[in-house]
């Protein structure tokens, strides 16, 4: 797998930490988000930062509640952030998901502006 133009090797999500580099004691991952755009339709997920996401990207994350995770944005953008970010496509490309045994209810979105 490339990220930032480097090559990273694949590796189990059961040694996946929230937080690898160190700075803040590692928590385990319990929920993830996915770019699941396939190539024949563009192969990139939209996110408001400087980097093309690619299909197959995944982040796995640590949140508090996995049971009731919060989620920063899904369904279509609102007009007016559609309107501050001119690029971005009518509805969030990412998909989802948790790791809880309980049922999920999402808190969200918050949008980030």
């Amino acid at each position: 797998r490339r990220w930032e133009g480097k090559s990273h090797s694949e590796r189990c999500a059961t040694t996946m930490t929230s937080n690898e580099l160190g700075t803040h004691k590692a928590k385990p991952c319990n929920v993830f988000v996915f770019c699941p755009t396939p190539v024949s339709k563009g192969g990139l997920c939209w996110s408001n930062d400087v980097w093309n996401h690619s299909y197959g990207e995944c982040w796995l994350k640590h949140q508090a509640k996995p049971d009731k995770p919060e989620a920063g944005a899904y369904g279509p953008y609102p007009a007016g952030y559609r309107k501050k970010h001119p690029t971005t496509p009518e509805k969030v490309q990412w998909m989802s998901g948790s790791l809880a045994s309980s049922p999920v209810v999402v808190d969200g979105p918050h949008w980030h502006w």
